[in-house]
C-alpha cells in the first residue's frame, strides 16, 4: 500500500507525525491518518482527504494536501475528483420545509403510508461548476449536501481543477445556503 504512514508523512507532511486510528468492530472502515487539520480515508477505490476544523485554514491545508497526492501519483486511475461539504439543520426555516410539499403526497397517503424522509435531489450547473445538492428531511431535521463533481481521467488535469477551488465552492455552497436563509458557516 503506497499510503503508509512513513509515505504520508514524507511526501504530504515534511516529515511531520502521523496519527493512525485503526476502525474497532468495523473491519471494513478504512484506517484513519491524521496530521494537524488534515485527515486521510484510504480504500482501494477512493482517498478522501477531510479537514479536521471547520476553518479555511484547514480547508485550504486539505485542498493542497488533495493536489499534492494527485501530482506525486501521477499515473494512478482515476475516473472523478469531488469536493463535498455537508450542512444540517434541526430546525429548518419555513422556506426550506416548503421544498418537501410534493404534490402527490395527499394521494400517497390516502393509501395509508406515512411519509417519513423526504429527499429532494438536483443536479445544477454554472460555468465550470457541477453541483449535485441534495436536500433531505428526516424526523424535522434538514440535511444538505453538495457535491461538486469533475469527471478526470488524469490526476495533473484534477490537480490543476482543484487548485483554489474548494473556497470557491464553499462560496457556492453558502450562496445556495442564503437562499434558505440558513447561515453558511464552514459545513462539516
Amino acid at each position: 500500500m503506497i499510503f503508509s504512514p512513513n509515505w504520508i508523512a514524507k511526501n504530504l507532511f515534511d516529515g511531520a507525525n502521523v496519527t493512525i486510528e485503526l476502525p474497532v468492530g468495523n473491519p471494513q472502515a478504512p484506517p484513519r491518518f491524521t496530521v494537524d487539520t488534515v485527515r486521510l480515508l484510504v480504500t482501494a477505490q477512493r482517498v478522501v482527504v477531510i479537514p479536521t476544523l471547520e476553518s479555511e485554514a484547514a480547508l485550504g491545508r486539505m485542498e493542497s494536501t488533495a493536489i499534492k497526492i494527485l501530482e506525486l501519483l501521477p499515473h494512478t486511475p482515476l475516473s472523478a475528483a469531488g469536493i463535498n461539504f455537508h450542512y444540517e439543520d434541526p430546525d429548518p426555516p419555513h422556506d426550506l420545509l416548503a421544498l418537501f410539499r410534493f404534490p402527490d403526497a395527499a394521494r400517497i397517503d390516502d393509501l395509508g403510508f406515512t411519509t417519513d424522509a423526504w429527499s429532494l435531489t438536483r443536479t445544477l450547473t454554472k460555468d465550470d461548476f457541477r453541483v449535485n445538492f441534495s436536500t433531505a428531511l428526516d424526523a424535522g431535521s434538514a440535511n444538505l449536501d453538495f457535491n461538486f463533481h469533475r469527471e478526470v481521467n488524469d490526476p495533473l488535469v484534477a490537480a490543476a481543477y482543484l487548485k483554489g477551488r474548494v473556497l470557491a465552492c464553499l462560496g457556492v455552497a453558502r450562496a445556495i445556503l442564503g437562499q434558505y436563509d440558513l447561515v453558511g458557516g464552514v459545513p462539516d
